[in-house]
């Protein structure tokens, strides 16, 4: 049996045999596979799927490459309750508790947050001295003691996911649904439980963005189930906004303690309810998920559920008193306000970008190896549907570390990369005309204020040279290489305020959050705006009080990217077009920043420096022009 053939039946949508798989992902974690091999073993998987009974038989085989964790010595029906992630999502902390309030008890795998979503683990970690239960016989002990069993995951369980997960995540075929399902349900099935229930998210802060992939992955995770043995659930819960307010580990932690005490959000309180009635029903006790929800209620009433959090954090080695004392978690150095610029409603909410917001606060991580900052993340103050007015608040951002930030408005020096590129089409000239230009600047802002640019215009044949220093601009004539000053005082101040205006990238972002569509690429953020003509209007409303100025721009796009790590400016991108008439205008505008904050010196060319003053230049050109007109007469004489 070579893998190559098992590739080429897969290529070709033939059906695999168990011995076959079994040998294609043996040998692999054997690494008598290649990676190659299994990337291209991945990629027909991506395009042609797996039967039911290839994604059993590969499911199984993860499972079974590590160790599998049972707990006979819990003598209480174990609910093993897993999400695929969104934004918001603290359904485990107020499930965990009700569950074991309701004579129930958890037993799961925990996972740590990555990229947008949020991880269990961090949430509760936020929590002083708490500590995950990182062996079965740890988790057993709680378990037993509180009825919540909530354990790390371990590179021992299901070894072959992680391999595996690294080649998908590199290869393009994380979305494959039958890899995704086997990947959850691997783990799923090494842990003992008597029902596992999957919350999968669907929407725009989820893995899953719409509900038909979101319905075909649930189908094949209950599937798998089936063929194991084991009973499987399954909620599609909405993800198009956070679930409820809070975003990030300790305030979200708060909120799920408020649930428990019957304050929590009414979206957050119905995912958790419908596990809950799911786990009941399962279980036997109740018929008809309607049934259940009064003892859900009396629970909740009673701070049963409550107290079970708080004794859960006490055994996990945390002060359980901080279910009644907020103070007690990670608090934030700053708060900054968020309000709404115009009245109406709530139309949509993107949950995908306030996750990466938070993450880029510290809330979340780009990568494994990132620390959480516990303390910081945001909170929404309005749902969809809701009604705004203007200047009301919509949101805080709760942060530490304001280095960031201040760098990102500080900027002390540069050097830059300019490129202008203008298209010019009309009825008499289809085909157009194309200018381009590019240029080089360096920037010192303090202490005191030192430029040189260099702007090369190629279809005008120019290239023009410029300094800015000591209160004077100094400007080589592109004709003849003469230099000439000219007084600049009182530029430089001027200058020096609209550029840290411009340069505060960060508060424009957030003025402007709303319309920022936000990725993440090679350790950058790219932020971009489509909507710019209308920012711009508002921004330029003092000097251009008719809101007309612009009419003529069409399609403006700009987009920044900066460094995650310091906020500081990479590059920043403008295209549009002007309309006027007959002629149309394409225009882009291109920055790239360098070098930032260790442009040390701007040296001034000697002849720019003894250069005379535009003025001296001036009176002798008129001198020479009365000379000359009086030798005029003198000739006519």
């Amino acid at each position: 049996m070579r893998a190559v053939d098992l590739i080429e039946k897969k290529r070709n949508k033939e059906e695999l045999s168990k011995e076959e798989i079994s040998f294609l992902l043996n040998e692999y974690l054997k690494g008598n596979v290649p990676d190659y091999q299994m990337s291209a073993f991945l990629m027909a998987t991506y395009f042609n799927d797996m039967t039911a009974s290839e994604l059993l038989e590969f499911t199984m085989i993860m499972r079974d490459s590590g160790d599998t964790v049972k707990f006979d010595d819990v003598n209480k029906f174990l609910v093993d309750k897993h999400s695929t992630g969104g934004v918001g999502d603290k359904v485990t902390v107020v499930l965990a508790p009700i569950l074991s309030a309701l004579g129930m008890g958890t037993t799961k795998l925990s996972g740590k947050g990555l990229g947008h979503t949020g991880g269990t683990i961090d949430k509760f970690e936020a929590i002083e001295g708490f500590k995950f239960s990182n062996t079965r016989e740890e988790v057993v002990s709680i378990a037993n003691k509180t009825g919540i069993g909530l354990m790390g995951y371990s590179d021992k369980i299901v070894p072959l996911d992680k391999k595996l997960y690294s080649l998908r995540d590199v290869t393009g075929t994380v979305p494959s649904i039958p890899l995704i399902a086997s990947s959850i349900m691997s783990k799923k099935l090494a842990i003992q439980s008597d029902v596992i229930i999957l919350d999968v998210k669907v929407g725009d802060g989820a893995f899953m963005k719409d509900i038909s992939h979101a319905k075909e992955l649930a189908k094949r995770m209950i599937e798998i189930g089936k063929g194991a043995g084991r009973q499987v659930k399954v909620v599609l819960s909405n993800m198009d906004e956070p679930l409820g307010y809070s975003i990030g580990n300790a305030n979200e932690i708060v909120e799920a303690i408020e649930t428990l005490k019957g304050n929590g959000p009414e979206d957050l309180k119905e995912v958790v309810y419908t596990i809950a009635l799911l786990a009941l029903k399962a279980k036997g006790e109740i018929k008809d998920l309607s049934e259940g929800k009064a003892k859900i209620d009396e629970i909740i009433n009673n701070r049963t559920a409550l107290e079970k959090l708080s004794q859960f954090i006490t055994e996990s080695g945390g002060n359980g008193n901080l279910v009644n004392d907020y103070t007690l978690l990670p608090q934030p150095k700053e708060v900054m306000e968020v309000f709404s610029e115009k009245e109406g409603y709530i139309s949509k909410i993107k949950a995908e970008e306030i996750g990466k917001a938070a993450m880029i606060i510290g809330a979340g991580r780009a990568t494994k190896e990132d620390v959480i900052d516990h303390a910081v993340g945001i909170k929404i103050l309005k749902k969809v549907g809701d009604k705004v007015n203007k200047n009301e608040k919509i949101a805080e951002i709760y942060y530490n570390d304001s280095k960031n930030v201040e760098n990102s408005k500080n900027m002390k020096s540069t050097d830059i990369t300019a490129a202008m590129k203008m298209e010019q089409k009309n009825s008499t000239n289809p085909a157009g005309v194309s200018m381009e230009a590019s240029g080089n600047i360096s920037l010192i802002l303090e202490p005191n204020l030192t430029m040189k640019m260099d702007l090369v215009i190629p279809f005008a044949n120019n290239k023009l040279s410029m300094y800015v220093k000591d209160d004077y601009y100094y400007l080589q004539n592109p004709n003849d290489n003469q230099w000439t000053k000219q007084s600049s005082k009182g530029f430089a101040e001027q200058f020096k305020k609209a550029y840290a205006q411009s340069n505060a990238l960060y508060d424009f972002l957030v003025k402007n959050i709303d319309k920022i569509d936000l990725k993440e690429k090679a350790g950058n953020y790219i932020l971009t705006i489509k909507d710019f003509k209308e920012i711009l209007k508002n921004e330029s409303s003092v000097l251009d009080p008719t809101g007309k100025g612009l009419d003529g721009f069409e399609d403006m796009v700009i987009s920044f990217t900066v460094d995650k790590k310091t906020f500081l400016p990479v590059n920043v991108t403008m295209t549009g077009t002007i309309n006027e008439g007959p002629i149309k205008m394409n225009f882009s505008f291109d920055l790239k920043y360098s070098n930032i904050n260790n442009v040390k010196e701007i040296i001034v060319p000697k002849e720019a420096l003894e250069a005379k003053e535009t003025l001296e230049v001036l009176e002798e050109q008129v001198k020479e022009a009365e000379k000359a007109q009086k030798d005029t007469k003198v000739d006519k004489k």
